[in-house]
This record gives C-alpha cells, structure tokens and sequence, in this order.
C-alpha cells in the first residue's frame, strides 16, 4: 500500500447503496421515468440505446414507490457480463429509475473521485474481488450486500485527481490507436460494398437467369436427433451459425456438431465450391463452402454448373440487389419467423456476365474481400492489444 493510500469498503465510502427497481412488463409506458437497464452499463461507459428506451408513467413511479436515478450517480450492474461493471449516469433529457439487478451508488465527494472510482472498476484488480464475491452455478451475480463490502484502495484527494488526469491523457492515445484501426477497415469494407455494387450492375452483354438455371439448388436437412448413430465426426452439419462466420463469408466447419457416415447418406451433402444461405430467420446470412457439408433446414444452397464460375455466383447472392429481393420476399410471407422457401428462393433472377468477366470480378472482389480479412484481424488484435495497455495502466496505479 502506497504511503497516504488506505483500503475502504464500498459502503465506507457511499452516502448510499440502493438497488433498482423490480418493473414488470404491465408496468411499461411509452413515456415518462426511462427504466435504465443493465444492458445500459458497459464497463466504465453508459450505453445509451435510446431507440430501444422502456419507461415507466409517473402515475406508476409513484405507485411503485420507485428510486429515482441522478446525473452522476454510478450505477452497477450485479449480473453478466461481466458482474461488477460500472458507469457514471450521463445528462439525459428525462427522469430515469433503473433495474432491480442493478445498484445505485452515491459516493461521498469528500472521500472519494467518482472519475477515480469508475478507473478502479475497469481495472483486473476489482474485477477479481467482484468474482470472488459472487455466487451462482449457472448465472453469477453478486449481492448489495456483497458489493457495500468492497475492498476499495482510496489514496489523499489530490492524488486521486492527478491519478485521474493521468490515465484520461493515456487512455486517449489508446482509444486513437483503436480509432485509426477501425477507420481502416471501415474505409475497407466501404470499399469492398462500393466494388460488390458497381460490379454486380447489369452491363451490356450480360443476361439474367434464375438461381436454379446455374446450378443444382438444395435445402438442408437434419437427420433424426433422437438417432445417435447418425452423429459423429465424418462430415460438417452447418447451421445458420455456422455461416458468414467472422463476418467474411467463411464456414465455421469445427463446430461441436457433425454427422456421421449414416447420416450423412440420410441428409443431403452439398459439394465443395458451393453457396450457402440462411432462409429462416437471419434471412440472407451466406457462406461459400470449401468442403462438403450437410446442413439444416434453415439453409438454402446452390452448387453451380462448371459453365459458371463459383466465386462470382457466391457474390451476386452477396450483392445488394439479391440480398433485398430475398429478405423483401421472406417479410412477404406474413409468417411469425421471415423465411423464404427454396421454390421463391431458386427463382430469384441474377446477372451474369460472360464467364471470362465471372472471372475478373470473382477475382477482384477475392482481393478486396481478402484485405478487409486481413484488417479485421489487425483490428482485432488492435483491440486486445489496446485492452492489454489499458490494464497495464491500471495496474501500475492500482496494483
């Protein structure tokens, strides 16, 4: 323990600690008190989703007896994920109460920085005391009277607000760093969408033909689940999950289900080269195979004549004349779950080109898709790596 700095408790340290409010679905209005929820707080930031805001009537705030939520007061979320994040209430432009799993604290400006406290609470530090305090075999959370026990370090005031300027100018050169990562691949996959659009427009000599004049179009199937036999490790079985795995069009093919011989002979096995695309649900979610896979019902797919090249019939279902058809007919249905069936699904009409232009753009968009694959990783790494600094930081103040 650093000279001057002296451990607290949660409670030592707060003028008060009160949890949210228990408000049923009966109880909503279409105005009035914002409920703020737990999805609400990030880690040391207020996710504001306003388009998606519950309220709650006056009339009801009163009835209830419900505790009303300040600018500046810090809220904490006691369930996942993770248990223990914390943010400072921001301006909001209406009265506001929050969530029974949430806690309210009002920390004593005497004590303690509420800039200094919600530090603590992003750092590995707190976190693990958060962990240890929990309680849940399937769904941690912690108590509030669990969390007034917090073992919070408190150094002079003065210390606290120089703490606080220091890691603020630090954090801003690492949220520059995330900043320049994201910009990149943004400007990648704008490049990407730009390049998919004009290249997919119908040029002179191209003609139209529907999905199934292409190729053998097929939906998947699911052997009986109640037949171990038919499950093991022979094939792939892909699921809408499964597709547009990273966000790139890739095929998550080791997922923790496959089928064995047996059922594979009683599904349907879609060959390599072939396109994938979910119809129920996640309408239009692709992927191009490499392998052979079977699939589920959800899924659609179409394995394409050798008069026609693969790659560019994956990217005219990816385009967005296809992907508006599809979903435009799947909404048509009027059905409880959006679904198009393959019948409207392989008579969708896409252009095709000359097959040495099929090429060429294949070609291209492969290039375009393969940088914006490899910035994605930069930008993943980026961001742990940016995570990695930030916790270092935190250490080196906090321990």
């Amino acid at each position: 323990m650093k000279e001057g700095w002296k451990y607290m408790k949660l409670g030592e340290i707060s003028e008060s600690i009160k949890d949210g409010d228990w408000i049923e679905k009966k109880d909503q209005s279409l105005s009035g008190f914002r409920l703020i929820q737990t999805g609400n707080i990030g880690v040391g930031l207020f996710k504001n989703k306003a388009e998606s805001a519950r309220y709650i009537s006056e009339e009801t705030f009163s009835r209830l007896h419900c505790e009303e939520v300040f600018e500046g007061d810090i809220l904490i979320s006691r369930l996942p994920d993770p248990v223990g994040r914390a943010c400072i209430v921001p301006y909001l432009d209406t009265r506001n109460i929050t969530a029974v799993d949430c806690s309210i604290v009002k920390l004593n400006s005497k004590i303690i920085n509420s800039d200094y406290f919600l530090l603590y609470t992003q750092s590995n530090k707190y976190f693990n005391q958060i962990s240890s305090l929990c309680t849940g075999s399937t769904r941690q959370r912690i108590t509030r009277k669990k969390l007034t026990e917090l073992q919070i370090p408190v150094p002079p005031l003065p210390d606290q607000q120089r703490i606080v300027s220091y890691l603020d100018a630090e954090f801003v050169k690492i949220e520059a760093l995330k900043a320049n990562a994201e910009k990149q691949l943004q400007a990648a996959k704008d490049l990407f969408q730009a390049a998919l659009k004009e290249m997919l427009t119908p040029k002179e000599g191209w003609v139209e033909k529907k999905l199934k004049e292409v190729g053998k179009t097929q939906t998947g199937s699911t052997p009986s689940k109640s037949n171990a036999n038919y499950y093991g490790n022979y094939i792939p079985f892909i699921r809408p999950a499964e597709l547009n795995f990273n966000n790139n069009g890739e095929i998550k093919y080791d997922s923790e289900v496959k089928l064995s011989e047996s059922g594979a002979n009683c599904s349907r096995v879609i060959d390599e080269n072939s396109v994938l695309m979910c119809c129920i649900g996640s309408i239009g979610k692709i992927g191009f195979t490499t392998l052979k896979v079977t699939c589920n019902q959800q899924i659609n797919t179409i394995t394409p004549c050798s008069d026609y090249n693969a790659r560019f019939i994956y990217y005219a279902l990816l385009s967005p004349d296809f992907q508006e058809e599809a979903i435009k007919i799947a909404n048509s249905a009027r059905a409880t779950l959006a679904i198009i069936s393959k019948g409207k699904w392989e008579n969708i009409f896409i252009p095709i080109p000359p097959r040495k232009e099929q090429q060429r753009i294949a070609d291209r968009l492969d290039a375009l898709s393969a940088n914006v694959k490899a910035l994605q990783t930069n930008y993943a790494e980026t961001i742990t790596l940016c995570n990695d600094l930030k916790q270092a930081l935190l250490k080196k103040v906090f321990g």
